[in-house]
């Protein structure tokens, strides 16, 4: 699969996009047995007023940002980003998982388009694989990945309920571009995020790996009135910053601040940082 940059005109303002062409996914799935990703969970405190008006949202689950609509009519219609994949520490935090991801919707609705990587360990055996999923349809593991590859991915609004799901490995070449509709009556568009997906209780996990910290950059977001920005576009859109509490109501991961990626003008970057297991 190539990657390639498209030039997006708006009023005087030129921003590069990218593209991805199609490829079929890989057949084969990687040998891995982790839970999938959720929609965002309530975490135990209320949204506070952040900086650069940002609403932080304390979750259960989601650290990151999200692009968030004005009124009730404004709609996204794609994100791309870039990033790393992380290198978990399984002998500090064996049993536990950690997805890092980008996507549409699920920040105040019932689905998510989305598509990223999962650093996870099963017991102290770390195992890295890339995979989309359209929630709350089945979750789809497509190749194993290693740590730090650099990743190349995509999601957007084809229209009419339909979905392009794109990732490129583009350290070994591996890759998937997908096709997919909406698995409900209506997928409202409502946000487009970029997150590190932290520990959520279940059976089988005991907490978040210990992932240090994980990068994302040249993060671009459309709407449906084709503005092209950053995770934060104050005349475009509103931004939403999320941290993920752990079972005790500590803080597990969280992001550091939004920055404009050189060069681009529009697009943005950050990290997300590992503080605790649960």
């Amino acid at each position: 699969m190539q990657i390639r940059k498209k030039v997006v005109v708006i009023g005087s303002m030129v921003v590069a996009c990218m593209g991805l062409t199609t490829v079929t996914a890989n057949a084969a799935s990687p040998a891995v047995n982790l839970s999938r990703p959720l929609i965002l969970a309530k975490g135990g405190a209320k949204p506070v007023a952040g900086p650069n008006g940002i609403t932080v949202k304390y979750s259960a689950n989601w650290s990151g940002y999200a692009a968030l609509p004005k009124t009730s009519r404004d709609t996204f219609t794609s994100i791309v980003g870039e990033y790393n994949v992380p290198s978990v520490v399984c002998s500090a935090t064996p049993d536990t998982f950690s997805y890092h991801w980008i996507g549409l919707d699920g920040w105040a609705d019932q689905t998510v388009e989305q598509d990223g990587i999962a650093a996870d360990c099963n017991g102290a055996k770390a195992q890295y694989a890339a995979w989309f999923e359209m929630y709350p349809a089945n979750f789809k593991f497509a190749f194993a990945v290693n740590p730090g590859d650099a990743i190349e991915s995509a999601v957007h609004y084809l229209g009419k309920a339909r979905y392009e799901l794109s990732l490129k490995d583009v350290t070994t070449g591996r890759g998937f571009d997908v096709t997919r509709t909406c698995p409900v009556s209506v997928c409202e568009n409502s946000s487009a995020e970029t997150i590190t997906e932290a520990y959520y209780y279940n059976k089988r996990y005991a907490g978040t790996s210990d992932f240090g910290d994980e990068h994302y950059e040249e993060v671009t977001v459309t709407d449906s009135a084709g503005n092209v920005g950053g995770l934060s576009d104050p005349k475009a859109w509103k931004t939403g910053e999320g941290i993920a509490l752990g079972e005790y109501g500590d803080v597990d991961t969280t992001p550091g601040p939004l920055a404009t990626a050189p060069g681009l003008g529009v697009s943005s970057a950050f990290s997300v940082f590992w503080s605790r297991e649960n």
